[in-house]
C-alpha cells in the first residue's frame, strides 16, 4: 500500500547474469490499483550493469581489397576496458586465448558469429598471454605462421569478473599472384593527448600535455566547428610536452585542438614516424550564458481557486520567458521533463574542419606500420530508444500555457492563474531565454484541500448494464467527522439510493459506492459527485460514452411514382430506440441504395489503405450528384481531406503505399486504387501534395517498366493489376506507352484488364487504339483465384468496365449500369472494394450525362411539407427525423418515372448474436494466468485473466488472406496492452499482419492456410463491479462473406 505520498519503497534481488554479454535493459512495469477497481499503469526503462567493468576488443582491418588477414605477419589488436558510466580503467592480468576453429563448426554457424563456439569445450588452443590495461588501453599482436591457415576466435576475457570480449578472423596465405603494397595496422602516427580538467571555465587556463621527443616542432591549431579560432608552432621537451592557452568566450562550448609533431628529416635517433598528430574535445563553460530563472509560489494550492506564480532571475538579469502549468500524470505518460534550451544551444559541436598534409608519402617518414584513424565528433546527446460514436471528454487534464513575457533586469513579475476542479500534483515549468543566455527551472505542487472526492467508472457503458460506482473521499483534517455524498445523474441513468451519510474516525481515505443502471438510451451519459462536511465541500464531474456495440442494421424499400402519381408509406423501424435514423432517396435513374451502402463504407471499422480509400471515394461525387447542405458538405469534405492526410502517411520512401499503417511492404494494388482517389480528388479541387503524387507516379512507372506476366494454371493472373496502374498513369497525364503496347500484345488478357488499358489509350488520346482494343470483347467472370491480390468480385469488375467506358463509349455502359444498379439495390452483402468501386462507377456514368430535363415532386412528412422540389441533379437525398408510426407522402408532379428508395437503421438491441460458422472454425476460451479455463461469466474484481481465440481455415480455400478477428469487451473489464508494457510476454499471439487496440476492443488481421490454427491472446483484467454485457466474438474474411464464424456472447459479473 502507497504512503501518504503516494510512494512505496521495496528491494529487488536481481539474479545472477553471470552470462550476461553486456549491460542489459531492465523494463519494470508497475499497476497501481484504487479501491473501487481502476487502475494505473506504468513502464519505466533502466540500463543494469551485471559487472563493473567491459572489455573491448578491436581486430585490425584487413587491407586493400581483400578479406583476409595475411599469415607470417604480426596483426596488432587492440583491447580497452571500460568501467560501467563508459570511462576508461585500468584492469590486470587480461587473458588472451586464441583457439583453432574447425570448418564443421563454421558451416553449422554461419556469418561470423561466435555465439556457438564460445559455449562448447575449447580444442586447439594456439596462443596464450596475459595483458594489462593502462589508462584502460593495451594492445597484443598475433602472428600465424606458415602453414597454418583458417578461422580463429580470439578472446580477451578477465577471470575476476567474468567479462570478456571475442572476435573471429580469417588468415590465409599470400596469393601466388602480385598483391596491391599494405599498411600496417598500428597507428604508431597517432598522439595520446591528456587534458588537466573536464570541462574549463572562460578564463581558466588550459593544459594538454603529451609524450615527445626531443629535436621536434609542433603544430597547434585550436578549431572551433568549421574555423580555426588560432595556431601557433611550440618547440618540444624531451618525453613530455605542455601546451597551455587559456579559454575565451568565442571558445563555448567547445574547441578541438589539433596538434602535429614534426621531427627533423633524416635523424634516424628513434623509431618514431617522421610526423605524428592528435585530437582531443575541449569542453568550454561560459557562465554568462546561464539565466538563472526563479518561481515564488506556494507549495500546495486548492482546486477550483485562484493562484499566483511570482517570476524572478536569481542574478537580476533580463529575460523572457514562458510558463507552463501541467498535470504530472499527464507529463509522466511520456516521461516529459522540463525542457533545458542551454543543454540545446550550446550542446557539443562536431568537427568539420579538415586537416591534410604529405608526410605519410615522404621517403622513410614510417618507422612500423601506420595506421591513420580516429573518431571525433558531437554526438554525445543521445535520446533513449521510446460516427457513430461520440466521444465523452474523459480526462481533462490540467495545461495551462502563458507567455512570452519579457522581465527586466532587477524586476519581479507575478501572474494569475485559475486552478480547475483537479486533485493531485501538477508540475510548474519555465523556460527563459536572451540574448543567447537561456535557463530553465521548475516547481512541483499539490492541489488538494481539507475535503475531496474522486470517482471512477469504465472508459464504455452500454445500456440495461449495471455497475457499482467506486467513490473515494479524501480527509485531510481532523474536524471533519461526517461527510454527506450525493449523486446527480443525467437521464441516462438510474441511481435508486443517490444519498449516503459516512463518518470519519480519522484522516485518510474513505471509499463508497453508488449502485447504478444504464437507461436505454445511447450518447454521453454525466455523473456528478457532491461531498459536503460544515464548511467544506468539494465536488467531481465526469462523462462517459454510453455505446451499443452492435453493428446497425438496414432496412430498404424502393418504389417507382409514376407521373402524376401520390403514394404513401409508413416506415418500420428497427432495433434499439434512440438509435434509428430515416432518409429519403429521389432519383431519375435507377435506386442505388446510396444511402445504405454509403453507410457501410463511411462506418466501416477498420482501416487499411483499400477501406480508407472506399470509405471516401464515393463522397468525391456526391456534391454532383444530389444537393448538399452545408452540414453534409463539411461533414463530405472533412471525411476526404482526412482520408487524404491518412493516406500520405501510409507512403513508403520509394512512392508505393502500405496496405497497413506502419508496415513496410508496399501494397501494389492499394497504390493503384489510393493513385487513383488521390488524381481525382486533385481534380475536385482538394489539396493534394504534387510530391505526394509524384513519388506515387514513380513508383507506378517503375513497376509498369519491370512487369513481367505472371502465369498460373495457365491463365495470366496479375494483367489487371498492370493495366490499373497504366490507367492511373495515363489519368495522371504520364502514360506509359511502352509498357500499354507491351501488354496490348498479350492475347490472353482478362476482359476488365482488356477495359482498363482501353481506357489508358483513351486518356493518353489514342480513341482509335482504345475502341479497336474492346471490340468484341465481352465480361466474362473469372475463378475466385484471379482476384486473389487485387480484392475482387463479379461486381467490381463490372464497375471498372462502366468506369472505363466513361472514357471511351459511355453509352456502351448503361446496360451495365442496370446490372450495377440492381445489384446495389439488393440486399446482397458486398466488400468495401466491390461497394465503393460500383457506386463510383455509376456516380461517374450519370454525372457525366448530358441531362437538362426537370423532374419535380412535393413530400410531407410529420411537420415538414416540401412542395416543388427539383431534381436538378441526377438524386435528391434528405435525412428525415425518425418518427415510429408516421406516414411518408410523395407526390410525383414531373413527366417523368421517379426512383425512390426509404432507407430505415437502428441499431440492434443487445442480445447474444446466432452461432455461425462458414469455412473456418473458432475456439474463444477465457483463462487465468496459469493457463486455466476459467468461468468469465463471474469475476471476482481485480483479476487478471486473457481472452484465448484459436482460428482453423477449414474450408475449401487453400489460403485465406485479410482476415479479421474482433473482440468487444464489457465495460467492467479493462484491456491491458501487452506490447505496450512488455505484459504477458509469454502469452504471444500468432503473427498477425495488424493489430489494433482501442477502449473496448481488440481486432487482429492476418492470413490463413488451409489447415492452419492461430492462437490470439488479449491480457484482461476484471477491473469494476457491475453486470456487463460481452459482445459476440466476429472473426471474417474482409473481401469474402462465405468465410465467417460468429461465437459466445452474453452477460458477465464482476463481484
Amino acid at each position: 500500500e502507497l504512503d501518504s505520498n503516494g510512494e512505496k519503497s521495496f528491494d529487488i534481488e536481481f539474479p545472477p547474469y553471470n552470462r550476461a554479454p553486456g549491460e542489459l535493459k531492465l523494463s519494470f512495469v508497475s499497476r497501481v490499483y484504487e479501491k473501487g477497481g481502476d487502475f494505473s499503469i506504468d513502464q519505466t526503462n533502466m540500463v543494469y550493469s551485471p559487472y563493473d567493468y567491459y572489455i573491448g576488443l578491436l581486430e585490425p582491418s584487413e587491407s586493400g581489397n581483400s578479406n583476409y588477414l595475411e599469415v607470417d605477419k604480426a596483426h596488432n589488436f587492440k583491447v580497452v576496458t571500460l568501467d560501467a558510466n563508459g570511462n576508461k580503467k585500468d584492469i590486470n592480468n587480461l587473458q588472451v586465448e586464441v583457439y583453432k576453429i574447425n570448418w564443421s563448426w563454421w558451416y553449422a554457424s554461419g556469418g561470423r558469429s561466435s555465439s556457438r563456439y564460445i559455449n562448447r569445450e575449447y580444442k586447439d588452443r594456439i596462443y596464450q598471454s596475459t595483458i594489462s590495461t593502462k589508462n584502460g588501453e593495451a594492445e597484443f599482436d598475433l602472428k600465424i605462421d606458415y602453414p597454418s591457415w583458417g578461422r580463429y576466435y580470439v578472446t580477451v576475457f578477465d577471470p575476476n569478473n567474468g567479462h570478456s570480449s571475442g572476435t573471429i578472423v580469417y588468415l590465409d596465405w599470400p596469393s601466388w599472384y602480385s598483391r596491391a603494397n599494405r599498411t600496417g595496422a598500428g597507428e604508431a602516427s597517432l598522439l595520446s593527448l591528456t587534458t588537466d580538467k573536464e570541462k574549463y571555465s572562460v578564463g581558466d587556463t588550459v593544459k594538454i600535455s603529451l609524450p615527445t621527443a626531443d629535436n621536434s616542432r609542433m603544430l597547434i591549431s585550436l578549431e572551433s566547428s568549421d574555423r580555426i579560432i588560432k595556431y601557433w608552432w611550440q618547440e618540444t621537451n624531451a618525453e613530455e610536452s605542455l601546451i597551455k592557452f587559456v579559454a575565451s568566450k568565442e571558445m563555448a562550448p567547445n574547441i578541438y585542438l589539433y596538434v602535429s609533431v614534426i621531427q627533423q628529416y633524416g635523424e634516424n635517433v628513434n623509431d618514431i614516424p617522421l610526423r605524428r598528430y592528435g585530437l582531443v574535445p575541449i569542453m568550454v563553460y561560459d557562465e554568462s550564458t546561464f539565466l538563472k530563472p526563479k518561481i515564488n509560489m506556494s507549495e500546495s494550492i486548492r482546486p477550483n481557486t485562484d493562484y499566483s506564480i511570482e517570476v524572478s532571475e536569481q542574478n537580476n538579469r533580463k529575460m523572457s520567458y514562458t510558463i507552463a502549468v501541467v498535470d504530472e500524470g499527464l507529463l509522466d505518460l511520456t516521461k516529459f521533463k522540463t525542457p533545458e534550451p542551454h543543454a540545446g544551444f550550446y550542446s557539443k559541436e562536431a568537427l568539420f574542419v579538415e586537416t591534410w598534409d604529405l608526410y605519410d608519402y615522404v621517403m622513410a617518414a614510417y618507422k612500423g606500420k601506420i595506421k591513420n584513424s580516429f573518431s571525433i565528433g558531437g554526438s554525445d546527446d543521445m535520446t533513449d530508444e521510446s460516427v457513430e460514436k461520440k466521444k465523452a471528454n474523459r480526462f481533462k487534464p490540467v495545461v495551462n500555457y502563458i507567455g512570452p513575457f519579457t522581465l527586466e533586469e532587477g524586476k519581479t513579475a507575478k501572474h494569475k492563474l485559475h486552478m480547475q476542479n483537479y486533485i493531485g500534483s501538477v508540475k510548474v515549468m519555465l523556460v527563459a531565454g536572451n540574448d543567447g543566455a537561456y535557463g530553465s527551472t521548475q516547481k512541483n505542487v499539490s492541489v488538494k484541500q481539507p475535503l475531496m472526492v474522486l470517482a471512477t467508472l469504465p472508459r464504455v457503458l452500454a445500456p440495461g448494464e449495471k455497475i457499482k460506482v467506486p467513490v473515494s473521499l479524501f480527509v485531510m483534517e481532523d474536524d471533519i467527522n461526517e461527510v454527506k455524498i450525493k449523486l446527480i445523474s443525467d437521464e441516462k441513468f438510474n441511481c435508486s439510493e443517490n444519498l449516503q451519510s459516512v463518518s470519519i474516525e480519522k484522516q485518510g481515505e474513505k471509499d463508497v459506492s453508488f449502485d447504478v443502471e444504464v437507461n436505454n438510451e445511447l450518447g454521453i451519459g454525466k455523473l456528478r459527485i457532491e461531498v459536503q462536511s460544515g464548511n467544506e465541500s468539494a465536488f467531481y464531474e465526469t462523462e462517459i460514452q454510453i455505446r451499443n456495440p452492435n453493428p446497425r442494421v438496414y432496412d430498404v424499400n424502393y418504389i417507382i411514382v409514376d407521373p402524376g402519381q401520390t403514394v404513401k408509406y409508413k416506415p418500420e423501424f428497427k432495433g434499439q430506440a434512440g438509435t434509428f435514423d430515416f432518409n429519403i432517396n429521389v432519383s431519375k435513374m435507377p435506386p442505388l441504395n446510396l444511402e445504405r451502402r454509403l453507410s457501410y463504407l463511411i462506418r466501416y471499422p477498420y482501416g487499411c489503405i483499400e477501406q480508407t480509400t472506399s470509405s471516401v471515394f464515393p463522397q468525391l461525387y456526391l456534391s454532383q450528384l444530389t444537393e448538399l447542405n452545408d452540414i453534409q458538405k463539411q461533414r463530405t469534405e472533412k471525411n476526404i481531406s482526412f482520408a487524404i492526410d491518412k493516406i500520405s502517411r501510409m507512403q513508403k520512401s520509394n512512392g508505393g503505399f502500405s496496405y497497413w499503417s506502419g508496415r513496410n511492404d508496399v501494397s501494389d494494388w492499394g497504390t493503384s486504387y489510393a493513385g487513383h482517389f488521390l488524381l481525382m480528388a486533385r481534380d475536385k479541387g482538394y489539396q493534394v501534395s504534387y510530391s505526394l503524387l509524384d513519388d506515387c507516379s514513380g513508383y507506378q512507372k517503375q513497376m509498369a517498366n519491370g512487369w513481367q506476366p505472371l502465369i498460373r494454371d495457365n491463365i495470366l493472373r496479375n494483367d489487371l493489376e498492370q493495366a490499373y496502374r497504366l490507367f492511373t498513369l495515363a489519368l495522371a497525364g504520364k502514360a506509359e506507352m511502352g509498357a500499354m503496347n507491351r501488354l496490348k500484345e498479350i492475347s490472353t488478357k482478362n476482359p476488365t484488364a482488356t477495359y482498363m488499358l482501353a481506357a489508358a489509350y483513351a486518356l493518353a488520346g489514342q480513341q482509335i487504339i482504345a475502341e479497336d482494343l474492346i471490340r468484341n470483347v465481352s465480361y466474362i467472370e473469372p475463378d475466385n483465384s484471379y482476384w486473389y491480390y487485387n480484392y475482387g468480385s463479379s461486381i467490381r469488375d463490372k464497375s471498372m468496365i462502366i468506369n472505363a467506358l466513361v472514357y471511351i463509349k459511355r453509352e456502351k455502359a448503361y446496360p451495365l449500369v442496370i446490372e450495377v444498379s440492381k445489384a446495389l439495390s439488393s440486399r446482397s452483402w458486398y466488400s468495401t472494394q466491390s461497394t465503393a468501386f460500383a457506386l463510383n462507377a455509376i456516380s461517374s456514368f450519370y454525372i457525366s450525362a448530358d441531362d437538362e430535363s426537370m423532374q419535380t415532386f412535393n413530400y410531407e412528412w410529420i411537420d415538414l411539407k416540401a412542395d416543388d422540389v427539383s431534381l436538378d441533379k441526377p438524386m435528391y437525398s434528405m435525412d428525415l427525423e425518425p418518427e415510429v408510426g408516421k406516414e411518408i407522402t410523395i407526390e410525383n408532379t414531373g413527366n417523368n418515372n421517379l426512383y425512390v428508395s426509404l432507407t430505415t437503421s437502428g441499431i440492434q438491441k443487445l442480445d447474444v448474436f446466432k452461432e455461425d460458422e462458414s469455412n473456418i472454425t473458432m475456439e474463444v476460451v477465457y483463462k487465468d494466468m496459469d493457463g486455466n479455463i476459467i468461468d468469465e461469466t463471474s469475476l471476482k474484481q481485480g483479476t487478471d485473466f486473457y481472452a484465448e481465440v484459436k482460428v482453423k481455415n477449414t474450408g475449401i480455400y487453400v489460403s485465406l488472406r485479410n482476415m479479421a478477428l474482433s473482440q468487444i469487451f464489457p465495460s467492467g473489464w479493462e484491456i491491458i496492452n501487452s506490447r505496450l508494457f512488455d505484459i504477458g510476454a509469454e502469452l504471444k499471439s500468432s503473427r498477425v499482419d495488424y493489430f489494433d487496440l482501442r477502449d473496448d476492443r481488440v481486432d487482429f488481421f492476418f492470413s490463413l492456410r488451409h489447415g492452419e490454427t492461430k492462437k490470439f491472446v488479449v491480457l484482461l483484467n476484471a477491473a469494476y463491479k457491475g453486470k456487463f454485457f460481452i459482445p459476440s466474438t466476429h472473426c471474417s474474411n474482409m473481401y469474402n462473406n462465405d468465410v465467417k464464424s460468429v461465437k459466445g456472447g452474453g452477460w458477465v459479473k464482476v463481484y
